[in-house]
């Protein structure tokens, strides 16, 4: 959790700025750190946080203060500047930064390893007329900074931008928030009631069969659980790390989890920075590794999984068979997992491209695959091709993919026409209703779009293009930014993930019934 002192902020800024009154703030975060603490001894990383706060402090222009969190996020504070000045200033910053050796007094063979960072900007009085909320507005900003590949400044989304022509599936449904609030970091301590729960960059979501959803809270090392009234952490301590295996799950440590599943009383958890994939029994409560040596890389193939390594494992789903299918970004491929705990690759010949479609998976090229999406009604697995600007799918018991969603160009249009012809951007999360429709979350778009099963066309469910921070309930005016998590239950509640507001919404779709 991140904590500033507010009141020597505010301070700060009393003084210092002049008769515009303008101020703006920049939060920076160190991008992909706790995969780069798995090199360093803790003085080696206390040295490395020292020497880029004494860069950055010392790049900064007259009346900016710098202050450090306790992990690796700073903030700037720079008095008579409004937001597109600073974001001129930042990433002039980030474009020398990473040139940068900022680990070259460690002893270890990554002394010259090169880091980056991502931020996020706001400034008073145009996003916020208090401290409190222009923090918050930064925080957004870094958060689709972080979304946007990170090595990236964005600035906090503004509420007149006009947002890109669409058709709605149906104006008059409705989206609640229910948990988490926009720009607002905490951690989830034992049980608390939804409207006090606080996510942290939360990645994924699904249900199980009694309505239970699970959340991959990232940047908290966690996993929790919420029942319809309360949210519980059920796996992680909250600290990043390594542990916990033939313990319970509470006890565990996690390394940035992104992706998990729910099935037959199991959850299947990627545990992205330690390169493994987890098994929590929600039975016992005791956790596992199924997939593991915790070792960077992409071998094991038709080995034992704990003898396997991955590279970034993402998103992750089961059949009806008990077979696992792991995405492992990094290598840009699909694992399989059988119920032997054999590991194979499913899809992909690790080349960056598009191609394969009418033949086998195994053959296929990706440009990154993020989410994955499970029919088990029909045996299909559904990938979210990243920067191929579409959704494929895989035939699992013949092997054979197509694309289903997407004509493979970045941008936004097609709603009400067939689903191959339309273009999306950044497609990052899907999933299936009992009917076969799909549900799709563009990272791009900031939009949720659905596939209709029956009539092979596409629609906008909610947003419009443009980030934003929704505040209605109508699907009409409500803006997201960056959704990242979906899933569907059997009373045709969508559950969505608002990732760059850091907040869990549903939607009510009894309207979709294809019957």
């Amino acid at each position: 959790m991140i904590s500033w002192p507010n009141d020597e902020l505010q301070s700060f800024l009393l003084k210092n700025c002049g008769q515009s009154k303008e101020y703006a703030i920049c939060i920076i975060d160190i991008d992909f750190f706790t995969r780069i603490c798995r090199h360093f001894s803790v003085n080696e990383l206390n040295d490395i946080i020292k020497n880029i706060w004494t860069y950055l402090n010392n790049r900064l222009p007259i009346g900016a203060k710098i202050w450090k969190s306790e992990g690796d996020e700073f903030l700037i504070a720079v008095s008579d500047c409004n937001k597109n000045k600073l974001d001129e200033i930042i990433d002039n910053i980030r474009k020398d930064f990473r040139k940068q050796k900022f680990a070259i007094n460690s002893y270890k063979n990554y002394s010259n390893i090169l880091i980056s960072f991502s931020a996020g900007i706001a400034s008073y009085p145009i996003d916020g007329l208090d401290l409190y909320t222009v923090i918050k507005k930064s925080i957004v900003g870094l958060f689709l900074a972080k979304a946007y590949r990170r090595n990236r400044v964005v600035k906090a989304p503004e509420t007149n931008t006009i947002g890109c022509e669409r058709e709605l599936y149906n104006k008059e449904l409705k989206i609640n928030i229910i948990l988490g609030s926009c720009g607002e970091i905490g951690k989830i301590n034992g049980k608390v009631n939804a409207y006090q729960a606080r996510l942290w960059e939360p990645q994924a979501i699904d249900i199980d069969e009694s309505g239970r959803i699970y959340i991959a809270d990232q940047n908290n090392n966690s996993i929790l659980m919420y029942d319809g009234l309360m949210v519980s952490r059920i796996v992680g301590t909250g600290m990043f790390g390594y542990s916990g295996d033939g313990g319970l799950g509470i006890n565990a440590m996690l390394n940035k989890p992104t992706g998990l599943t729910v099935y037959d009383n199991k959850v299947y958890i990627t545990d992205t920075g330690n390169d493994v994939v987890r098994l929590l029994d929600l039975k016992t409560g005791i956790i596992s590794t199924l997939a593991r040596t915790s070792e960077t890389g992409y071998s094991g193939d038709s080995g034992l999984a704990t003898n396997a390594c991955l590279n970034k494992p993402g998103g992750i789903v089961v059949d009806a068979d008990y077979n696992g299918y792991i995405n492992d970004i990094a290598n840009n491929v699909i694992r399989k997992v059988d119920k032997h705990n054999i590991i194979t690759t499913f899809a992909g010949t690790g080349q960056y491209g598009y191609s394969g479609d009418g033949g086998q998976a195994s053959q296929a090229t990706f440009a990154e695959v993020y989410g994955l999406g499970i029919n088990r009604r029909i045996g299909c697995v559904y990938l979210a091709d990243y920067f191929n600007h579409c959704i494929r799918q895989i035939d699992i018991k013949t092997g054979i993919i197509n694309t289903i969603v997407g004509s493979g160009k970045e941008g936004y249009s097609g709603d009400g026409e067939n689903a191959l012809e339309v273009c999306l951007n950044r497609p990052v999360a899907i999933c299936a209703d009992d009917k076969d429709n799909l549900f799709i979350a563009e990272s791009g778009n900031h939009c949720i779009r659905f596939y209709e099963a029956q009539t092979k066309k596409i629609y906008t469910l909610v947003g419009d293009g443009v980030a934003g921070i929704g505040e209605s309930d109508s699907v009409t005016n409500f803006r997201l930014a960056n959704p990242n998590g979906l899933a569907v239950d059997i009373n045709k509640n969508l559950y969505l993930l608002d990732g760059a507001n850091n907040r869990l919404c549903s939607m009510k779709l009894e309207v979709i019934n294809n019957e």
